[in-house]
C-alpha cells in the first residue's frame, strides 16, 4: 500500500498568520511577560503538533487587549528570542511548502 503524504497547506497557513501576528505585537510581547508565555506555549504546541488547532483572531484579540509598558532594560535579549521563533516559524513554512511542491509534483509524474 502505498504511503500517502497529508496536505499540509492548512498547517502552513496557520503558521504563516501566527508568525505575522507576532511580528505585529511584538513590541507588546517583548514588554508583556504573560504574553511571551502565550505566545511561546502557543507556538511550542503548534510546532510540535501539526494538528494542533490555533484561533489566531482570539489570541490577536487577546494582544489587543494588552498595553504597551515602559521597557525594562531586557528589551533586546526578548527581541533575540522573538525574531529566532519568528525565524523557526518561518523556515517551517518554508520548507513545508517545498515538501508539499515536491508531493505534488511526483503525484503528477504518475497521473
Amino acid at each position: 500500500m502505498p504511503h500517502v503524504e497529508k496536505d499540509n497547506r492548512e498547517y502552513i497557513t496557520l503558521v504563516s498568520e501566527f508568525s505575522q501576528l507576532i511580528k505585529r505585537y511584538q513590541s507588546i510581547i517583548k514588554q508583556d511577560s504573560v504574553a511571551r508565555c502565550m505566545i511561546g506555549f502557543s507556538a511550542a504546541q503548534l510546532i510540535r503538533d501539526p494538528d494542533y488547532s490555533l484561533s489566531v483572531k482570539s489570541i490577536e484579540s487577546w494582544l489587543q487587549t494588552r498595553t504597551v509598558m515602559d521597557s525594562d532594560g531586557d528589551s533586546e535579549t526578548k527581541a533575540g528570542n522573538l525574531d529566532t521563533l519568528i525565524r523557526i516559524l518561518e523556515r517551517i513554512c518554508d520548507e513545508s511548502s517545498l515538501e508539499q511542491m515536491s508531493t505534488q509534483e511526483t503525484c503528477s509524474e504518475f497521473s
